[in-house]
């Protein structure tokens, strides 16, 4: 019976909230009799803001230099397709501009062989 009298007793008679909180309170205010605790948690909230800070910054300065490499990237396309584009038109333009060249070339491939006198025989003649 004393068992059953205890547990109901344990049950029923738990400390409420408050009182816990004012017992809390009173362990803190007797370990904080010298401010250690309060310094200690000054600290603490004080390198909490310093290292909240110190990774804003940062993270803005990665930010800032990402930034800065996309646009010095999309520069680099731009002049690169530029360049890509004026290869391009001059490949498109060396047969007009090299015509007379071109075709005293047609002449050159047509030499098949060398004679005894070392004279170059054209086929077309």
């Amino acid at each position: 019976m004393t068992t059953l009298l205890l547990a109901s007793q344990k049950i029923f008679f738990q400390a409420s909230p408050r009182s816990r909180m004012t017992s809390l309170g009173e362990s803190f205010a007797a370990l904080n009799r010298r401010g250690i605790a309060t310094a200690a948690s000054l600290v603490l909230v004080a390198l909490g803001i310093g290292l909240y800070v110190s990774m804003l910054v940062s993270t803005f300065s990665i930010g800032i230099q990402l930034r800065q490499i996309a646009a010095a990237e999309a520069d680099a396309r731009r002049e690169a397709r530029d360049l890509e584009m004026s290869l391009r038109a001059r490949e498109a333009n060396f047969a007009a501009r090299y015509a007379p060249i071109l075709e005293g070339m047609d002449e050159v491939s047509a030499i098949i062989y060398l004679d005894s006198d070392g004279v170059a025989m054209n086929t077309r003649r």
